[in-house]
């Protein structure tokens, strides 16, 4: 892997931050609720690629 793949990544995480917690502050809560397990399910899959792109 690049060098230059990494922080995209992390840009990418913290884009997903940024979204939830605008999301949070916009959106109802049942529809929160729904949707959080795949947020969540997003984000754990982009900290898994994260992982493998520092180990290699």
């Amino acid at each position: 892997m690049r060098k230059g793949e990494e922080p995209k990544m992390e840009e990418k995480l913290s884009f997903v931050a940024r979204v939830k917690t605008n999301y949070r502050i916009t959106v109802p809560k049942p529809v929160r609720d729904a949707l959080d397990l795949k947020e969540q399910e997003i984000v754990q899959i982009h900290i898994r690629k994260i992982k493998k792109a520092k180990q290699k």
